[in-house]
């Protein structure tokens, strides 16, 4: 039992440090390399097969995507499904503080970036204020490690890694955002998945209809969706 809690942990430790590591690499690049240049050098490594993945694979960072996570959750538990709820409420009220309190006249790459010298994907409509933090980046990674924690599968916290990290490079690739911005935003999706799992998912004083979730419940001559 003993050895089952300490692997538990490190687990958490190991998910918590790898969706931290891409944030702290693209405020170093932001750093380094300056705000525009770090925007240039990735909107730079340009070709059709990116276009095609950052154009789409962008709108997994949209916060609709919380909502059938969010259904998907109750068959696993009704307070894994809060546990995302909350953390969409946190992240959209963070968000809508910085962009419309704290940083409203924030200028995006565009306002800085001569047009004959970056790529514009096709279809993808480049927007010029409201850059800091990246909203897109807040959802994925928030969405992404709170995913991972509550499935506890490496191989999955792999993945969805992946795609968390994809999505925040797709709003740099796609002039959408600096990497301040999009490492910020990762930050808090990060911060905040993690209050939420901490304060719900692993609060061993939760309400007994918390535990409850969707059951499919097969019988002789029909199939039964039932809350138990």
């Amino acid at each position: 039992m003993e050895n089952q809690s300490l692997l538990q942990q490190n687990t958490l430790k190991n998910t918590i440090t790898s969706f931290l590591v891409p944030c702290i690499v693209l405020m170093l690049l932001h750093l380094i390399s300056g705000p525009v240049s770090s925007v240039v050098l990735i909107n730079g490594m340009h070709n059709n097969p990116l276009d095609y993945l950052f154009k789409y694979i962008t709108n997994l960072g949209d916060g609709i995507i919380l909502i059938p996570i969010a259904l998907f959750m109750l068959f696993k538990g009704i307070y894994y499904s809060l546990s995302f709820i909350l953390a969409a409420i946190l992240q959209g009220a963070i968000l809508i503080i910085c962009k419309k309190v704290l940083f409203t006249a924030s200028a995006r790459p565009i306002q800085y970036l001569e047009h004959e010298t970056i790529h514009f994907v096709p279809g993808v409509v480049v927007h010029h204020w409201n850059t800091f933090p990246s909203g897109h980046t807040t959802t994925a990674f928030g969405m992404c490690i709170l995913l991972a924690l509550a499935l506890n599968n490496i191989f999955i916290s792999r993945f969805l890694l992946l795609v968390a990290v994809l999505v925040g490079v797709s709003r740099i690739y796609l002039l959408q955002h600096f990497a301040l911005d999009v490492a910020i935003g990762g930050l808090i999706g990060i911060g905040t998945s993690l209050a939420c799992y901490y304060w719900i998912i692993t609060n061993q004083n939760k309400p007994h209809w918390m535990h409850k979730r969707i059951r499919i419940l097969k019988g002789r001559k029909q199939i039964k969706i039932a809350i138990a």
